[in-house]
């Protein structure tokens, strides 16, 4: 379950598909991916979040042409997004993010420059293919 030819479907350029995967392992060493406390309005912590996210796991697997279902796993139950909730919400955020700043944003936070929202406009098309339930 995966995206054939990644690196001419998707890039330019060798380079271009080398700086994709330098950025990921740049944001990882750098630790972006450690989680950091969230603060209410009353100043009280409330949860751990990081800003690595599955969208971004999905989209590090489907650009270099990886098994994407190996990144998720089965809910056990059936639900309105199927038994692989995490991917179908993650799939529908690439393609969310083609028209949304905010959403965009969240994926060029980890991805910076490397990936462009005709990227993820292609990536899109090419998810909704593979069905993981």
């Amino acid at each position: 379950m995966k995206i054939n030819n990644t690196i001419a479907t998707f890039f330019e350029t060798k380079e271009q598909y080398a700086a994709f995967i330098t950025t990921w392992k740049t944001f990882i060493a750098e630790c972006g991916h450690k989680k950091y406390p969230v603060h209410g309005c009353d100043g009280n912590e409330y949860d751990k979040v990081s800003d690595l996210k599955c969208v971004h796991h999905l989209l590090y697997a489907a650009l270099r042409g990886k098994d994407v279902s190996k990144n998720f796993t089965s809910n056990n139950k059936e639900t309105y997004y199927g038994q692989y909730q995490a991917y179908s919400n993650a799939r529908s955020y690439i393609a969310y993010a083609v028209h949304s700043d905010h959403a965009f944003g969240v994926i060029k936070k980890v991805f910076g420059d490397t990936v462009t929202r005709d990227t993820l406009e292609r990536v899109s098309v090419e998810l909704k293919s593979i069905n993981l339930n």
